[in-house]
């Protein structure tokens, strides 16, 4: 369900201020998100993710 949750949220565009959003899509214009953060194409990338319940109840009411 917090997947969900949090899905729902990432993908809903935002509606902000239009130079935050010229800013972002200035600054990943050439991100490919194909390419891994390693050297050595084997290794793993490990990727922490922390959610404090306040941040989780925060989240769903602005849902």
């Amino acid at each position: 369900m917090v997947l969900l949750v949090l899905l729902g949220c990432v993908s809903t565009p935002s509606r902000g201020n239009p130079d935050a959003k010229r800013l972002y899509d200035d600054l990943l214009s050439n991100y490919n998100r194909l390419i891994r953060p390693v050297s050595n194409n084997t290794d793993t990338v490990l990727v922490k993710l922390g959610l404090r319940l306040s941040q989780l109840i925060d989240l769903i009411r602005n849902v």
